[in-house]
């Protein structure tokens, strides 16, 4: 068994955000990359990627989308980011009923 992880400064929301930002902006300096995809959901994950390539001036090398269910909760959240900093997206949207029976066809059609 490992000891218990002992702290410096005690965790918080603030702290994390700003620890996980930083390895986001880290691995991108490190990378330098000359393009960057960055899939956006409604997830805290991809808005905080998003917001560091915001502070860290690469939006714009970034070429945004999202995926998923055009009613879902995910697409909503990530469409109305996309309105409200001005940024354009590509979304592509599932058909909840042809993606059920494609889903069925892959996981029992080959038994």
């Amino acid at each position: 068994n490992l000891p218990p992880l002992e702290l410096k400064v005690k965790p918080t929301i603030s702290n994390l955000y700003d620890v996980f930002s930083q390895k986001i902006s880290d691995e991108i300096e490190k990378r330098s990359p000359d393009r960057i995809v960055l899939p956006l959901s409604g997830g805290m994950d991809s808005r905080l990627i998003l917001d560091t390539l915001i502070k860290v001036n690469l939006l714009y090398k970034t070429s945004i989308y999202t995926h998923g269910i055009k009613e879902s909760g995910d697409v909503r959240i990530a469409k109305t980011i996309i309105e409200d900093l001005g940024l354009s997206e590509k979304f592509y949207y599932f058909d909840l009923e042809e993606l059920s029976h494609k889903d069925l066809m892959l996981n029992y059609g080959n038994r």
